[in-house]
């Protein structure tokens, strides 16, 4: 076996482990924010589910198909469990298009939060007034980014054999590209860049209008109410680090990548970021879950009692053929 051929393999297997792991965190996560969130949080919850569901998602698309880069060619290979069922490039190429717009969509569900919690501290009943148009109205922006993610792959995603530059194509299964020159690649990568920015600043911006108001309405509120706000604020601060971080950079390296393929190791660069990202909504399940009170006391307890009953049923197990190997002697 090659090098590549390893690398490739290595990729595949490290893709189905982290399935494994990722799917079982990710439904009990969101289990336990479902069933034990605190009434104080009010909507806060569903904000945060809406970030795992669109994470979820984009997990399912992405355990289904493995994309394996082909650069210096701006190609994307479709394997995983997807070639076992078909080789069609347009439904390895949708598939695509699934990650990208979760994964947009996540980022999007994430800027929600900030400006959420602050009108909700600032005018809460303003808000309990308007929760319903809140949610149609998020529900109606999710909707037309997608139909808008899928509409543009139309404009940017070619068959490989329309791709231009045959010489850095590989000879390979099922694949699609995109352009690897033009306006097309650049608004694509630049529109992608713009709309992270966005993100980035609404997150950036309500968390300093919140921490500011809270700042000058110590006066005016208990201790207690003041440090709830607080303690709110600190965990959203938390949470929101971790896609930043495991799932913006990695982002932002692997469209880098794509730009630069002929960069020395882009391939391989690209394929630990993929693996990154794929892995990042675990580790932003496992932090929301231990690093508030309420979340974390629920999941012990509800683990405990679990572990406690597979240990009564195992030693009933021992008790019962015991007396079975008695009763035969």
């Amino acid at each position: 076996m090659s090098t590549p051929e390893l690398v490739d393999s290595l990729y595949d297997r490290a893709l189905d482990v982290s399935a494994v792991i990722h799917f079982p965190l990710k439904l009990f996560s969101m289990y336990i924010i479902i069933k034990h969130s605190p009434k104080n949080m009010g909507a806060l919850s569903y904000f945060l589910l809406n970030v795992m569901a669109w994470n979820l998602v984009g997990n399912v698309c992405g355990t289904i198909l493995h994309i394996h880069p082909l650069f210096p060619a701006v190609c994307f290979r479709a394997d995983g469990p997807l070639v076992l069922l078909t080789k069609n490039e347009n439904v390895a190429k949708y598939l695509f298009v699934g990650i990208f717009t979760s994964l947009l969509n996540c980022a999007l569900a994430l800027s929600f939060v900030f400006p959420y919690r602050y009108f909700a501290v600032v005018y809460p009943h303003t808000v309990n007034k308007m929760r319903y148009a809140i949610c149609v109205g998020a529900t109606c922006v999710h909707i037309l980014v997608s139909i808008f993610c899928f509409v543009a792959n139309e404009f940017f995603i070619i068959s490989n054999v329309d791709y231009p530059e045959k010489d850095d194509l590989p000879s390979t299964g099922a694949s699609f590209c995109f352009w690897p020159g033009g306006w097309k690649k650049y608004v694509m990568a630049s529109g992608f860049f713009v709309a992270m920015l966005a993100f980035g600043s609404s997150i950036t911006v309500f968390s300093y209008l919140l921490r500011r108001h809270l700042t000058n309405v110590r006066s005016s509120l208990s201790k207690q109410t003041l440090e709830l706000h607080r303690k709110f604020l600190a965990y959203l601060l938390v949470i929101t680090a971790v896609p930043l971080i495991f799932g913006g950079v990695p982002i932002i390296a692997y469209l880098l990548c794509a730009l630069f393929p002929s960069f020395r190791f882009s391939r391989e660069i690209a394929m630990t970021c993929a693996l990154i990202i794929m892995n990042h909504g675990a580790i932003y399940s496992f932090v929301s879950i231990v690093t508030f009170k309420p979340y974390c006391k629920a999941a012990r307890n509800l683990l405990v009692r679990r572990f406690c009953n597979d240990v009564k049923v195992f030693q009933a197990s021992k008790v019962w053929y015991k007396k079975g190997a008695d009763i035969n002697s």
